[in-house]
Parts: C-alpha cells; structure tokens; sequence
C-alpha cells in the first residue's frame, strides 16, 4: 500500500472512532434530558398542589 491509501485509511479509522465517540455521547446526553425532563414534570406537579393549596386558603378567608 503507498502512502496515499494508509493515510485515506488512518482516516477512516479515526472517523469511525469519532462516530462511536459521538454515539455514545448522544445517548449520555439522552438519558440525562430524560432524567431532566421527569424533574420538571415533578416540578409542575408540586406547583399546581401549592397553587391548590393557596386557592383553598383564599376561599377560606
């Protein structure tokens, strides 16, 4: 093999490392949107029973 077909295929082998790099980075990145996204969902949760809990004060005064 000359030069030129070593360094196309140096290439190729850094790219498909750079690809399972990233690959694995995305799903990382996926799990903790996940875990970020059931936070807010408890977050709304806990806003609506305190926003509950202010209209039955109010009423009660």
């Amino acid at each position: 093999m000359g030069f030129f077909e070593s360094f196309i295929l140096a290439l190729l082998f850094i790219s498909l490392l750079m690809n399972v790099f990233l690959y694995l980075k995305v799903k990382q990145l996926n799990t903790e949107l996940r875990n970020v996204g059931s936070k807010v969902e408890l977050t709304k949760e806990e806003l609506s029973q305190i926003r509950t809990r202010i209209e039955k004060m109010r009423r009660e005064f």
